[in-house]
């Protein structure tokens, strides 16, 4: 599976979270799997919105910890994507290209 900035992760259905002291516990009622969540994690799992991309994901965490460097925040919240898509946690849909002038009607001349 690939994932990239441009990728929209969006929860599954029957996955439920919880914080914790040290992050969040997510069960998956489907399976009855629980897995756990450091704060990281709790931080990214809770910004999974409907057309928020990995990059955007990355660059509010990178707003957040400015002393973090930009490439180890995103290399942190691809892998967890990975995790948590392997998982059945997540969905991921992949990027949407852009519309192309090719896309449109055609131009007069």
């Amino acid at each position: 599976m690939s994932v990239t900035s441009g990728t929209v992760p969006c929860r599954r259905p029957g996955v439920e979270s919880r914080r914790v002291d040290s992050g969040s516990v997510l069960v998956d009622m489907n399976s009855g799997k629980i897995f756990e969540l450091n704060r990281l994690g709790t931080e990214i799992w809770e910004m999974i919105a409907p057309e928020v991309t990995i990059g955007a994901i990355c660059q509010t965490l990178g707003e957040r910890y400015p002393s973090v460097k930009s490439e180890n925040l995103a290399m942190d919240v691809m892998d967890l994507m990975r995790v948590l898509a392997e998982a059945n946690l997540v969905g991921v849909t992949p990027e949407k290209p852009l519309a192309t002038t090719d896309d449109q009607s055609p131009q007069r001349s």
